[in-house]
């Protein structure tokens, strides 16, 4: 799991480094990884709610372990936990398959910002795992609920239909 999570570290880097120049966060790959394997991918991440939207502390544990292991630098002097990957060599490649969804994910959802990806997550973690497949309505008053004023009605809807339209939330 470890290598999968480098590859996909590697991948989001490269994808960011060429389109907006921004460093990558702990956030953004909290939730890029959440919909990889939201769309197939298994990663064993064990994803539950949190302040920020899906959350996996096995994610969190396994990034210190990739620190550690050489293969990513963590710089956590400001808000944002930046990461970085060093070049080390990845072993354990992802397969064909795996690897076209890491770079479609990447793709469609790697240039959104934190707080889009967090609001599009929440919305699907909340249809998918806290109210199993329930109706659009009940999904916007779910993440208010949860969320307060964080987001709006209209970012939760829109998040809906980019679910659907991604075939990751039922039409």
């Amino acid at each position: 799991m470890s290598e999968k999570v480098a590859y996909v570290i590697r991948e989001l880097s490269g994808y960011l480094n060429e389109n907006s120049g921004a460093p990558l966060g702990k956030k953004v790959l909290q939730k890029i990884c959440y919909l990889i394997e939201r769309s197939g991918m298994d990663m064993d991440l064990d994803y539950r709610i949190h302040f920020y939207g899906p959350y996996s502390p096995t994610l969190n544990s396994t990034l210190f372990r990739l620190e550690s292991d050489g293969f990513i630098n963590i710089d956590s002097s400001g808000t944002v936990h930046h990461i970085t990957f060093t070049g080390k060599e990845i072993s354990l490649k992802p397969s064909l398959k795996e690897n076209k969804l890491i770079n479609y994910i990447i793709g469609k959802f790697g240039a959104k910002s934190a707080m889009e990806l967090e609001v599009l997550t929440t919305t699907d973690f909340v249809a998918e795992t806290i109210l199993k497949n329930p109706a659009d309505n009940e999904i916007v008053d779910k993440v208010l609920e949860i969320k307060g004023r964080k987001f709006t009605e209209e970012q939760i809807k829109e998040s809906i239909v980019i679910l659907k339209a991604e075939k990751l939330l039922a039409s």
